[in-house]
Protein backbone atom coordinates (compact mmCIF):
# COMPACT_ATOMS: atom_id res chain seq x y z
CA UNK A 1 0.00 0.00 0.00
CA UNK A 2 1.42 3.32 -0.93
CA UNK A 3 0.85 6.10 1.96
CA UNK A 4 -0.63 9.33 0.71
CA UNK A 5 -1.68 11.94 2.79
CA UNK A 6 -5.04 11.41 1.79
CA UNK A 7 -5.19 7.45 3.24
CA UNK A 8 -3.54 8.96 6.46
CA UNK A 9 -6.01 11.37 7.50
CA UNK A 10 -8.81 8.78 6.74
CA UNK A 11 -6.89 6.41 8.76
CA UNK A 12 -6.94 8.73 11.77
CA UNK A 13 -10.29 10.17 11.69
CA UNK A 14 -11.69 7.71 14.05
CA UNK A 15 -10.90 8.53 17.81
CA UNK A 16 -9.38 5.86 20.02
CA UNK A 17 -9.80 5.20 23.72
CA UNK A 18 -7.65 7.15 25.63
CA UNK A 19 -4.32 6.00 27.68
CA UNK A 20 -5.46 4.79 31.28
CA UNK A 21 -9.25 4.93 30.36
CA UNK A 22 -9.53 1.01 31.05
CA UNK A 23 -10.16 0.43 27.48
CA UNK A 24 -6.44 -0.45 26.47
CA UNK A 25 -7.40 -3.28 24.61
CA UNK A 26 -9.55 -1.68 22.67
CA UNK A 27 -6.82 0.93 21.66
CA UNK A 28 -4.31 -2.06 21.15
CA UNK A 29 -6.52 -3.70 18.95
CA UNK A 30 -7.47 -1.03 16.57
CA UNK A 31 -3.76 -0.29 15.81
CA UNK A 32 -3.16 -4.04 15.46
CA UNK A 33 -6.07 -4.20 12.50
CA UNK A 34 -4.12 -1.22 10.76
CA UNK A 35 -1.07 -2.93 11.14
CA UNK A 36 -2.43 -6.28 10.04
CA UNK A 37 -2.89 -3.79 6.75
CA UNK A 38 0.39 -1.91 6.73
CA UNK A 39 3.10 -1.84 8.42
CA UNK A 40 4.47 1.52 7.56
CA UNK A 41 1.11 3.08 8.11
CA UNK A 42 0.08 1.72 11.43
CA UNK A 43 3.87 3.36 12.09
CA UNK A 44 2.33 6.33 10.78
CA UNK A 45 -1.50 6.36 12.80
CA UNK A 46 0.02 5.33 16.14
CA UNK A 47 1.49 8.25 16.81
CA UNK A 48 -1.35 10.50 15.67
CA UNK A 49 -3.06 8.81 18.68
CA UNK A 50 -0.08 9.28 20.81
CA UNK A 51 0.21 12.74 20.42
CA UNK A 52 -3.68 13.20 20.88
CA UNK A 53 -3.65 11.38 23.96
CA UNK A 54 0.02 13.76 25.09
CA UNK A 55 -2.15 16.45 24.57
CA UNK A 56 -5.20 15.54 26.48
CA UNK A 57 -3.09 14.66 28.92
CA UNK A 58 -1.23 18.02 29.11
CA UNK A 59 -4.88 19.29 28.88
CA UNK A 60 -3.04 21.21 25.26
CA UNK A 61 -5.82 22.09 22.51
CA UNK A 62 -4.83 20.04 19.35
CA UNK A 63 -6.27 20.48 15.96
CA UNK A 64 -9.05 17.89 15.41
CA UNK A 65 -8.56 18.14 11.89
CA UNK A 66 -5.00 17.86 11.52
CA UNK A 67 -3.10 14.73 10.88
CA UNK A 68 -0.15 14.39 13.53
CA UNK A 69 3.07 13.18 14.51
CA UNK A 70 5.77 12.69 17.50
CA UNK A 71 9.68 13.22 16.69
CA UNK A 72 11.59 12.81 19.84
CA UNK A 73 14.46 11.07 18.54
CA UNK A 74 17.75 12.69 19.93
CA UNK A 75 20.90 11.38 17.88
CA UNK A 76 23.70 13.60 18.11
CA UNK A 77 24.14 14.47 14.66
CA UNK A 78 21.06 16.36 14.56
CA UNK A 79 19.84 18.83 17.52
CA UNK A 80 16.93 20.95 17.66
CA UNK A 81 17.13 23.86 20.02
CA UNK A 82 14.34 26.19 21.15
CA UNK A 83 14.97 29.75 22.84
CA UNK A 84 12.30 32.60 24.36
CA UNK A 85 11.63 35.77 21.94
CA UNK A 86 9.60 37.71 23.51
CA UNK A 87 5.93 35.68 23.62
CA UNK A 88 7.16 33.37 21.05
CA UNK A 89 9.24 29.98 21.10
CA UNK A 90 11.53 29.94 18.34
CA UNK A 91 13.22 26.27 16.87
CA UNK A 92 16.07 26.15 15.07
CA UNK A 93 18.27 23.41 14.01
CA UNK A 94 17.27 19.70 12.65
CA UNK A 95 15.08 16.97 13.52
CA UNK A 96 15.79 13.34 12.94
CA UNK A 97 13.70 10.32 12.28
CA UNK A 98 10.67 12.35 11.35
CA UNK A 99 8.41 9.73 10.10
CA UNK A 100 5.62 11.12 7.55
CA UNK A 101 7.18 14.65 7.66
CA UNK A 102 5.69 15.11 4.31
CA UNK A 103 2.10 14.02 4.99
CA UNK A 104 1.60 14.94 8.42
CA UNK A 105 0.26 18.34 9.47
CA UNK A 106 1.42 19.10 13.27
CA UNK A 107 3.90 16.95 15.43
CA UNK A 108 4.83 16.95 18.95
CA UNK A 109 8.48 17.52 18.92
CA UNK A 110 11.51 17.85 21.43
CA UNK A 111 13.72 20.35 21.26
CA UNK A 112 17.13 21.18 23.98
CA UNK A 113 16.33 24.87 25.64
CA UNK A 114 17.97 26.80 28.57
CA UNK A 115 16.79 24.99 30.83
CA UNK A 116 16.45 21.45 29.75
CA UNK A 117 14.28 19.59 27.39
CA UNK A 118 11.05 21.14 26.21
CA UNK A 119 7.99 19.42 23.91
CA UNK A 120 6.60 21.45 21.16
CA UNK A 121 3.39 21.30 18.99
CA UNK A 122 4.68 22.28 15.30
CA UNK A 123 2.89 23.57 12.17
CA UNK A 124 4.80 20.94 10.12
CA UNK A 125 3.28 22.63 6.54
CA UNK A 126 5.20 26.23 6.58
CA UNK A 127 8.50 27.26 4.56
CA UNK A 128 10.90 27.35 7.79
CA UNK A 129 10.15 23.68 8.42
CA UNK A 130 12.13 21.77 5.16
CA UNK A 131 13.60 18.50 4.25
CA UNK A 132 17.17 18.07 4.19
CA UNK A 133 18.01 17.38 0.77
CA UNK A 134 21.86 16.62 2.54
CA UNK A 135 20.55 13.99 4.92
CA UNK A 136 20.96 10.32 4.32
CA UNK A 137 17.73 8.42 3.15
CA UNK A 138 16.74 5.27 4.43
CA UNK A 139 17.06 1.74 3.04
CA UNK A 140 14.95 -0.32 5.46
CA UNK A 141 11.60 -0.46 4.00
CA UNK A 142 9.67 0.12 6.95
CA UNK A 143 11.53 3.61 7.88
CA UNK A 144 11.38 4.33 3.56
CA UNK A 145 7.55 3.65 3.08
CA UNK A 146 6.65 5.38 6.16
CA UNK A 147 8.32 8.56 4.45
CA UNK A 148 10.89 8.83 7.47
CA UNK A 149 13.56 12.06 7.03
CA UNK A 150 15.80 14.21 8.64
CA UNK A 151 14.22 18.20 8.76
CA UNK A 152 15.66 21.65 8.96
CA UNK A 153 13.97 23.92 10.64
CA UNK A 154 14.55 27.69 10.62
CA UNK A 155 14.43 29.26 13.55
CA UNK A 156 12.99 32.71 12.82
CA UNK A 157 9.61 33.24 14.67
CA UNK A 158 6.06 33.31 13.25
CA UNK A 159 4.52 36.30 12.68
CA UNK A 160 0.85 37.69 11.80
CA UNK A 161 -0.18 41.19 10.28
CA UNK A 162 2.59 42.79 8.62
CA UNK A 163 6.09 42.44 6.96
CA UNK A 164 9.01 42.45 8.76
CA UNK A 165 10.99 44.55 6.32
CA UNK A 166 11.38 45.45 3.08
CA UNK A 167 14.19 47.11 1.03
CA UNK A 168 15.26 48.10 -2.31
CA UNK A 169 18.91 47.98 -3.73
CA UNK A 170 20.74 47.86 -7.31
CA UNK A 171 22.02 44.52 -8.25
CA UNK A 172 25.50 44.45 -9.69
CA UNK A 173 23.90 45.29 -13.21
CA UNK A 174 22.13 48.08 -12.39
CA UNK A 175 19.05 46.21 -11.59
CA UNK A 176 16.39 47.16 -8.87
CA UNK A 177 15.91 44.46 -6.38
CA UNK A 178 12.94 44.55 -3.78
CA UNK A 179 13.61 42.58 -0.99
CA UNK A 180 10.79 41.43 1.70
CA UNK A 181 10.96 39.07 4.61
CA UNK A 182 8.82 38.38 7.23
CA UNK A 183 6.67 34.78 8.20
CA UNK A 184 3.75 36.82 7.91
CA UNK A 185 3.70 36.20 4.68
CA UNK A 186 3.52 32.25 4.25
CA UNK A 187 2.69 29.28 6.15
CA UNK A 188 -0.45 28.13 7.92
CA UNK A 189 -0.64 30.75 10.63
CA UNK A 190 0.47 33.96 8.59
CA UNK A 191 -2.01 36.60 6.98
CA UNK A 192 -1.37 39.66 4.95
CA UNK A 193 -3.27 43.12 5.67
CA UNK A 194 -3.49 44.36 2.31
CA UNK A 195 -5.96 46.37 -0.25
CA UNK A 196 -9.26 45.11 1.06
CA UNK A 197 -10.43 44.54 -2.62
CA UNK A 198 -8.67 42.16 -3.38
CA UNK A 199 -9.07 38.93 -1.79
CA UNK A 200 -6.02 37.37 -0.71
CA UNK A 201 -7.14 34.30 1.42
CA UNK A 202 -6.88 30.70 0.49
CA UNK A 203 -4.89 31.80 -2.78
CA UNK A 204 -0.81 30.71 -3.26
CA UNK A 205 1.45 33.15 -2.01
CA UNK A 206 3.12 33.64 -5.27
CA UNK A 207 -0.42 34.62 -6.95
CA UNK A 208 -1.07 37.06 -3.59
CA UNK A 209 2.71 38.99 -4.34
CA UNK A 210 1.71 38.81 -7.92
CA UNK A 211 -1.58 40.62 -7.35
CA UNK A 212 0.32 43.08 -4.75
CA UNK A 213 3.47 43.95 -6.81
CA UNK A 214 3.00 43.01 -10.62
CA UNK A 215 1.16 46.54 -11.19
CA UNK A 216 4.62 48.24 -9.16
CA UNK A 217 6.91 46.34 -12.43
CA UNK A 218 8.34 44.53 -9.66
CA UNK A 219 9.30 40.81 -10.77
CA UNK A 220 8.84 37.94 -8.11
CA UNK A 221 11.43 35.41 -7.55
CA UNK A 222 10.56 32.75 -4.86
CA UNK A 223 11.68 29.77 -3.83
CA UNK A 224 8.77 26.46 -4.78
CA UNK A 225 7.96 25.53 -1.17
CA UNK A 226 6.92 29.05 -0.07
CA UNK A 227 5.36 29.90 -3.33
CA UNK A 228 2.93 26.78 -2.82
CA UNK A 229 1.96 28.23 1.08
CA UNK A 230 -1.47 29.52 1.43
CA UNK A 231 -2.10 32.65 2.43
CA UNK A 232 -4.54 32.87 6.21
CA UNK A 233 -7.35 35.56 6.78
CA UNK A 234 -6.52 37.38 9.62
CA UNK A 235 -8.00 36.81 12.76
CA UNK A 236 -9.89 40.02 14.50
Amino acid sequence: MDVTAEVLRARTRASLPLPGSGRTWERWAALADVAAESLPLAKLVEPHHDALAICAELDHPADPDGTWAVWAAEPPFARLTARREGDAWVLQGRKAFCSGATLVTHALVTAEAVDGPRLFALAVRQPSVVVAEDAPGWVGPGMRDAGTVTLAIDGHPQLTGRAESFERHADGHGECIAVLSGRDLAGVAQSWDADPTINLRGVTLEDALSALFTPLALTLTITPAAAAAEVQGARR
